[in-house]
């Protein structure tokens, strides 16, 4: 319990410290084309970012497998694995770079031509990234294996530092672009920060590997599951068409409110998932199927709990800190306007933190085609939800809808471990 604190409090910090980046970034520019341009590119990133750091997706589980049998062997697989993962970042960086303007219109067909410049050229800066990223999240997951989930927080929070620092100082001088670079910045901070302390922990034994016998498994399995988190991810190509739709800077807004949402959400599931997720692994690891029923509905009396209550104090203590932090460069009828999307937004938040155990025990399971199916079905609800709600409810209906498809993929994921632990229980 005393390291879950600890590691509360160091999550809270770096939840801190990216709220603060958000509050200087809203404060300094607004919403407007070019920052509806960062946060589109922002979208983008995230998605071609999955593909690059595709082998992170179940190494959690496949690592926990091997040290079952070898501590040693799992390490080398690490290293073959963050190898890996570099290298398809630096080709998907190049070939981003190159192709950036028809990636950002087809994740925007309506967007205004203004906005679609500004995306592009930021990706053209922040895509660069991505071979930090995909070591950034390899190491995560073996820190996360190992249970040490103390760098990764602290790692964030200094390139949190940086992202603000770079709008403060060069913000005047290249306005909006400040944000590409500090992102960028940032980025690559966070990586060799993690990398230096995952060196002090190992040590110089296990060397470069490009190659483990367990690759092929690592990457069928991530790669199906990725192809699952993809299809759910079109869910942000959707929201932003139907956004382009929409008055500008309906995406900014948007983007504020979800990001609100997404902040209470990490500061009250991040710590406790990610430890959830690595002894979930390890206890399917060790067969030890009756620890896999005791931790999710721990998971769910502690921390969902904990988030309701969150969820309440935030909820009545907005509207009065909105006008103070960002009343500069926002009208009351907009801060108005962005906390009624928190509050549209946050039921999906609240579905999402019951169903995400029953997700990591799928994963635990290696249940990856199950993955896309749900993903699958997901995505058609979500679409014909927006279809039905959105000409009536606007872009209160974009959220609406979000939330409306993600009580089927929760009911889904249920039935899943449901019936995957009655099966190992025969």
């Amino acid at each position: 319990m005393s390291r879950l604190l600890l590691y509360n409090f160091l999550n809270a910090a770096q939840i801190g410290s990216g709220l603060l980046f958000q509050v200087i970034l809203a404060r300094k520019f607004g919403a407007t084309a070019p920052t509806d341009g960062y946060f589109l590119a922002a979208t983008v990133l995230t998605a071609i970012s999955g593909i690059g750091s595709l082998l992170s997706e179940m190494f959690l589980q496949h690592y926990h497998d091997l040290k079952v049998g070898s501590h040693d062997d799992a390490l080398r697989f690490y290293a073959a694995t963050v190898s890996l993962s570099v290298i398809a970042g630096v080709i998907l960086s190049i070939g981003g770079f190159f192709l950036r303007e028809q990636i950002v219109t087809l994740f925007a067909f309506g967007i205004d031509p203004p906005v679609k410049a500004a995306a592009a050229q930021f990706l053209a800066i922040i895509i660069w990234g991505l071979p930090f990223t995909g070591l950034s999240k390899i190491n995560s997951a073996f820190l996360n294996a190992e249970l040490l989930l103390g760098m990764p927080y602290l790692a964030t929070n200094f390139g949190n530092i940086v992202s603000i620092l770079g709008i403060l100082l060069l913000g005047s001088r290249i306005g909006v672009m400040a944000v590409a670079a500090s992102s960028l910045a940032s980025m690559i901070v966070i990586a060799v920060l993690q990398q230096m302390y995952v060196q002090l922990r190992i040590g110089k034994g296990v060397g470069f590997q490009l190659w483990h016998p367990r690759i092929p498994q690592l990457i069928r399995s991530s790669f199906t599951v990725q192809i699952g988190h993809q299809i759910y991810m079109l869910k942000d190509a959707v929201v932003t068409n139907a956004l382009a739709f929409l008055p500008p800077g309906s995406i900014s807004l948007f983007n504020y409110g979800y990001r609100i949402s997404t902040l209470v959400f990490s500061i009250a599931n991040s710590p406790a998932l990610l430890m959830f997720a690595s002894r979930s692994a390890r206890s399917v690891a060790e067969r030890s199927f009756e620890s896999v029923t005791k931790n999710i509905r721990m998971f769910l009396l502690q921390n969902v709990k904990n988030y309701f209550f969150l969820c309440l104090v935030v909820a009545m203590a907005l509207p009065q800190l909105l006008p103070h932090v960002l009343g500069q460069k926002f009208s009351s009828a907009d801060l108005t306007r962005m906390y009624f999307l928190f509050l549209a937004i946050l039921p999906y938040h609240v579905i999402l933190a019951f169903e995400l155990p029953f997700v990591q025990t799928t994963l635990a399971f290696k249940s990856c085609s199950t993955v896309v199916r749900i993903a699958v079905l997901f995505l058609f609800l979500y679409i014909a939800f927006l279809l039905a709600l959105g000409p009536h409810f606007g872009i209160y209906g974009v959220a609406a809808a979000l939330s409306a498809a993600q009580v089927f993929n929760t009911g889904a994921y249920i039935r899943c471990v449901t019936n995957q632990l009655k099966q190992v229980r025969l």
